[in-house]
């Protein structure tokens, strides 16, 4: 039996820094972040997470309680509140910072929190949202590749278009921020540029095999292919859909963000336009997967299974990172793609 005790990490209302207006620190002796990936059955934890869902449920004896999702950058925990459960709904909601005092327990192999007290975060104790969202490695290197990859376009009127869009300081604000999707791949800041150069990347490759297809028109379909999702997604906080995400979606807003500004670009040639819109409406694959036409060009067959490769190899990769039974050999199960992952494949 292991008899040490259980690790209390501060009280619920001194946390330190919260009365000077302060997140606490990690440096210069201060209070060490409590990480979701570093919490273990035993610990007594007082933290800030952001909210990634919540859910009012009934128990089969029809107590009230709240199942909640918490999330920071190192890591996802579930956590439920059993006690005054309605209360606690009312003082938060999907997307916030809250403040949490709870008890790390294990159930069915996995950790989770029990809540035992809980408010939301104020303005003066939240802390960074580098904290408590994951960030991809290298956003200004995966730009610098994006920028180096269009001035290499030897197409003038693609190039110009391309520099349409990443010479706007506001674009290129939000998309190098921007996740590449809510929940089911690279959904974290900066997930959208990782995910453009991957798709970028395999593209290019795949089109130096045939010598017949235009190199430029897919390297432009690659970059643009996700470009709505600076309108579809807001990724400040716990990311989540706008209206304009919810009533139109990403396929037609990048439709409507390239036709604006390639009205403003008189040299470039009408069927390669119409090719490369083709290749943003196309690009999901199927009309059933939300893309209004299938693939019907080259270069939209390129960018379409680039898209689908990076998008299903990262799901793998971080359903195998983030699988928590480290005891078993096989993930659980996932959803989406109707499988298990096997995590032989997991380093230590």
């Amino acid at each position: 039996m292991d008899d040490k005790p259980k690790k209390t990490v501060t009280s619920f209302s001194q946390l330190p820094g919260q009365t000077q207006g302060q997140a606490p620190s990690q440096t210069g002796g201060a209070m060490t972040r409590q990480c979701v990936k570093d919490l273990k059955p035993g610990d007594v934890i007082t933290e800030f997470y952001l909210v990634k869902s919540k859910r009012v449920k009934e128990s089969r004896t029809k107590k009230v309680f709240l199942d909640i999702d918490f999330m920071d950058r190192t890591g996802l925990i579930n956590g439920k509140v059993w006690d005054n459960a309605e209360h606690f709904a009312t003082l938060f909601e999907r997307g916030d910072v809250v403040k949490i005092k709870a008890d790390v327990v294990e159930y069915q192999g996995s950790r989770q929190l029990r809540v035992q007290q809980l408010r939301k975060a104020t303005d003066a104790d939240r802390p960074p949202l580098e904290e408590l969202m994951r960030q991809s490695a290298d956003i200004d290197g995966q730009m610098k590749y994006l920028r180096d990859r269009i001035e290499a376009m030897t197409d003038p009127g693609l190039k110009n278009l391309m520099l349409a869009f990443f010479d706007d300081v506001d674009f290129v604000k939000v998309f190098s921020r921007s996740a590449a999707a809510r929940n089911v791949h690279h959904a974290f800041i900066g997930g959208l540029v990782e995910h453009t150069v991957h798709v970028l990347k395999i593209s290019d490759h795949a089109a130096t095999l045939y010598p017949s297809v235009n190199p430029d028109l897919v390297a432009a379909g690659a970059i643009l292919h996700d470009a709505g999702k600076v309108r579809e997604l807001d990724s400040l906080a716990e990311v989540g859909y706008t209206a304009d995400g919810y009533m139109i979606g990403h396929i037609s807003l990048g439709y409507l963000m390239l036709h604006e500004r390639a009205a403003k670009i008189p040299e470039l040639d009408p069927r390669t336009l119409l090719q490369l819109e083709h290749i943003i409406l196309s690009h999901h694959g199927e009309r059933e997967f939300g893309s209004p036409v299938v693939p019907m060009t080259a270069e939209a067959m390129i960018v379409n299974h680039a898209d689908n490769l990076d998008a299903k190899t990262e799901i793998c990769l971080a359903s195998i990172a983030e699988d928590p039974n480290e005891a078993e050999q096989f993930t659980q199960y996932h959803r989406l793609l109707n499988r298990h992952f096997y995590k032989g494949t997991k380093k230590a």
